[in-house]
């Protein structure tokens, strides 16, 4: 006899799998495809076709390459940091703040679109760093 006979809680491997098929990922939950209807509602409430290109060729240069192609339901904060950190690194830090925005209510969207229970973007906001101002430092009241 097999040993799962005799755990009492347990079905057989194959049964199971017959029970609860295997999820399989629509192209509706890729996160190409949720920024694409977020645009599209995004676009439609108002805002200048010059911001919704910049909008948009931000999210082509620097989102989709990285994570256009996975599916919401599986991507937690730390692939969106990593998804993010070539434009850290390249030190675009306001692109990154508002790459960071925009990844936020994206994932908002699917939220509210019932893809999602809980949106994983809204703790990567404390990644993006601000950019801070740089002042000439002046060393004499001279230059001044």
């Amino acid at each position: 006899m097999t040993s799962w006979l005799f755990l009492p809680a347990r079905c057989p491997p194959q049964k199971s799998r017959r029970q609860n098929p295997p999820l399989k990922i629509t192209t509706d939950s890729l996160f190409i495809n949720v920024a694409t209807r977020w645009f599209a509602v995004k676009k439609s409430s108002g805002i200048s076709d010059v911001h919704a290109d910049d909008i948009w060729k931000s999210l082509e240069k620097d989102v989709f390459p990285a994570i256009g192609q996975t599916p919401v339901t599986e991507l937690k904060a730390h692939t969106l940091i990593a998804a993010l950190e070539p434009v850290r690194a390249r030190g675009a830090l306001e692109t990154l703040r508002r790459l960071t925005q925009r990844i936020n209510k994206i994932m908002k969207f699917a939220v509210n679109s019932g893809l999602l229970d809980a949106n994983p973007a809204s703790t990567i906001a404390s990644f993006s760093l601000n950019p801070c101002a740089r002042y000439r430092r002046i060393s004499s009241c001279a230059q001044a």
